[in-house]
């Protein structure tokens, strides 16, 4: 096989192990896509729904690259500006960030050169913790958790009897972190807990006469500006006058109010102090108040409460929040707006970009376009749900993935399949999105009454054994649709119109159907994952070209609870199971995407399909990041003797991966030499690679093809070393680095 002559070329023992969570790896892999008139690498970068923004220098090469923290499923993601002012996706840079939850923003709060990151602390107390940035010899981020000294180390303050309560930011907000007094160290504004009026907590750190390192509040002002945000209405209520306060007050008290607020400050007109940007959670508008008193005592007297009212306002229904930071690499911030809902927000043209025209101090904002990043992302919205066929029968495997719906205002819903046609090489896949409603099923999207459904979940099989690939499709209510193949085996599929209520089957909720001949009598069975988190079996008990299914799950040889599958975890009702069985070698194997981010692995299904247990051998699969209700299909894509795996999210993207599990089932595990401390970025990459050694020693760097064949060498005593791979034809290769008697061998992805 290739792959053991390609690792004895390197030299380097291996063998071959059984499936396990400790030996399954996952590379990532960017396939061009071709879509809406324009090519990307970005295709398999995995969607955006709420993405918050900061710049930071990810790799220490002094470029600011872009950090992206997606609070819809928690994700953490890196881009880099390529010198066509392109981006490209770069995970590998935050190998060593915490886990995030709810809010980030990055900022150097000790002007060391590292940014920090400042993020949402949930336990007990509602408030921020602090992670202390710094890079490692090999020029990458790492971070340890800053320390206050209380129990719950998270940023606190005194209170006017003295004792110290937590600095509060809810985890539905967004607060400001910046310079608001003007004396050089990071201040915080947020909402109080009753989230109309702006708390000012001042640092004092350098007054108290520590350096920079330390971080120690006051609540310095809790009407900031004189602003109240009443929640029902796009513009604020604003003090008369500096020291006032807008008083929020109506007959019978203080006006209710909601939480769900999001802040920016920046000085915006050119006067040397801190204007305010404020989005909430019940308007699609951004409100800009201007600051006319300085920096000691904020007041607001002005607002523009549909900003940029001089060029395109921003609308962005439920819930907008403003970034600004340098998004084309000219030096001068731009401006960035985009939702910050946890759910049910714009999920598509969500990323409003304003190029600056003016200066940093003084911004004059155009906008350029509603879909930065995401136009370049294959992204049908929220939860996209994957599935293969080779619809035209050309040998090539094309896809096909379905949304839970892309947001639509007053409750309407739009969901459909896309099909995507594998356009690429036998070896190198391209995905060219073909039919934006693929078997026409967009019609049956709910509409305001709640008729209809969504929540779509295709699958591609062989259901009455005549050798053609027919469709079923589950759906919210737990109901299929089915559609027939009218065109024969090996020919390119020609579907009938769907028709819903396939043979009266009914899981409940979120059917996610896989068809599957699971007791190999050569008709298709169908297993259901769904909202409860098991998977259920529908044994075919018809005959090849009449399959025929019972539809109660609890009567034999149909099981309710296939495997004793269940996804969810404590506390949690609901697992949202999505079912890919996968036939390796005559072995079936199971990988179930769950609500909560993980895929399980299980073996030993054969022999238990009377709903006795399978063997779990992964809860999930190490190293995998892509947020919330996973959704998993798994193929060897490039024809190497390897599955690859594409994985649907919650945030209506794609990741594209490929594994080291072969085709029989089996796993290699190499014995390498203790391994030599470097770091490659950004991997996939397109023309310039980046080797950051740990030290300067003699290093010897060979780039290899899947064959083993050397195509490259390189020698260095560089602590930073680029290598440039432009001409080197697209696909995978393996990078050898020796160094001080010791080797490692990396996966890198040339696109």
């Amino acid at each position: 096989m290739i792959r053991p002559f390609r690792l004895i070329c390197y030299g380097i023992a291996f063998s071959f192990g059984v499936l396990s969570a400790q030996n399954i790896q996952l590379t990532r892999l960017m396939p061009t896509v071709h879509q809406f008139g324009s090519t990307s690498q970005l295709g398999f970068a995995g969607g955006l729904n709420s993405p918050q923004f900061s710049s930071a220098d990810l790799n220490q090469d002094g470029a600011s690259d872009l950090f992206v923290f997606d609070r819809v499923g928690n994700v953490s993601l890196a881009f880099v500006r390529l010198p066509n002012g392109t981006y490209q996706l770069a995970q590998d840079l935050l190998v060593n960030f915490p886990p995030l939850e709810a809010w980030v923003l990055l900022r150097d709060f000790n002007n060391d050169g590292a940014v920090d990151i400042f993020t949402y602390n949930r336990n007990v107390a509602s408030g921020i913790k602090v992670y202390q940035g710094f890079y490692t010899n090999t020029g990458l981020l790492d971070f340890t958790r800053f320390t206050f000294g209380n129990e719950l180390d998270i940023i606190f303050f005194p209170t006017q009897n003295g004792q110290p309560t937590q600095l509060y930011v809810s985890d539905i907000d967004y607060p400001s972190i910046s310079d608001v007094d003007c004396d050089g160290d990071l201040d915080v504004l947020t909402f109080n807990i009753g989230g109309g009026f702006i708390e000012f907590y001042q640092n004092r750190s350098v007054e108290n006469g520590h350096s920079r390192d330390s971080l120690q509040f006051i609540l310095a002002d809790n009407c900031y500006g004189g602003v109240y945000e009443s929640g029902i209405s796009t513009t604020l209520d604003l003090a008369s006058a500096p020291g006032e306060c807008a008083n929020g007050i109506v007959a019978g008290g203080v006006e209710p109010r909601h939480v769900g607020s999001t802040l920016l400050s920046l000085d915006e007109d050119g006067d040397g102090d801190q204007d305010l940007i404020l989005g909430d959670l019940s308007f699609p508008n951004l409100n800009r108040s201007t600051n006319a008193n300085g920096c000691s005592l904020a007041w607001m007297n002005e607002q523009d409460a549909h900003f940029p009212a001089y060029d395109v306002p921003v609308d962005l229904p439920i819930f907008p929040a403003a970034y600004y930071l340098d998004i084309d690499g000219d030096g001068v911030r731009d401006f960035i707006a985009a939702p910050n809902p946890n759910s049910n927000g714009v999920d598509h043209e969500n990323v409003w970009y304003y190029r600056n025209a003016g200066t940093d101090a003084s911004p004059e904002l155009n906008f350029q376009k509603n879909d930065f990043l995401v136009k370049d992302m294959i992204d049908v919205g929220t939860r996209s749900k994957p599935a293969r066929l080779d619809y035209n029968a050309d040998g090539r495997m094309d896809l096909v993935v379905a949304n839970f719906s892309y947001f639509e205002l007053f409750g309407i819903k739009n969901t459909r399949l896309l099909l995507y046609e594998n356009t690429g090489t036998a070896t190198s896949p391209v995905f060219t999105l073909v039919d934006e409603d693929f078997l026409g099923l967009n019609q049956y999207s709910s509409d305001q009454t709640g008729a209809g459904t969504f929540d779509l979940a295709p699958t591609f099989g062989d259901l009455d054994g005549d050798g053609d690939v027919d469709a079923l499709i589950g759906e919210i209510g737990g109901r299929l649709f089915y559609a027939e193949n009218l065109a024969g085996a090996n020919q390119p599929v020609n579907f009938a119109p769907a028709v819903f209520g396939f043979q009266d089957i009914d899981i409940g909720q979120a059917s996610t159907p896989q068809i599957i001949d699971l007791n190999r009598d050569g008709l298709g069975d169908i297993v259901i994952g769904e909202k409860n988190g098991n998977v259920n079996y529908f044994q075919n008990v018809g005959s090849v070209g009449n399959a025929v299914f019972g539809n109660n799950e609890e009567l034999l040889p149909n099981v309710k609870n296939l495997g004793q599958v269940d996804t969810r975890i404590p506390g949690y009702s609901t697992g949202y199971a999505s079912p890919y069985f996968v036939d390796l070698a005559g072995a079936y194997r199971l990988f179930v995407g769950t609500e909560f981010g993980t895929v399980e692995v299980y073996t030993d299904i054969e022999g238990h399909l009377d709903g006795s247990a399978f063997t779990l051998v992964a809860e999930t699969i190490p190293g995998l990041a892509e947020g919330a209700y996973l959704h998993t299909v798994l193929y060897d894509w490039n024809n190497n003797g390897f599955l690859d795996m594409v994985i649907g999210n919650e945030r209506g993207g794609l990741g594209f991966f490929a594994t080291n599990i072969l085709l029989d089932g089996t796993v290699p595990t190499a014995e390498l030499p203790e391994p030599t401390l470097f770091r490659l970025y950004p991997n996939p990459v397109n023309d310039q690679l980046q080797v950051a050694l740990a030290n300067s020693s003699p290093a010897t760097i060979m780039l290899s093809d899947q064959l083993g064949r050397p195509v490259r060498q390189w020698t260095t005593q560089q602590l930073l070393t680029v290598l440039d791979v432009s001409d080197l034809p697209a696909g995978l290769y393996y990078l050898r680095l020796t160094q001080n008697s010791a080797a490692a061998v990396r996966k890198v992805v040339i696109e």
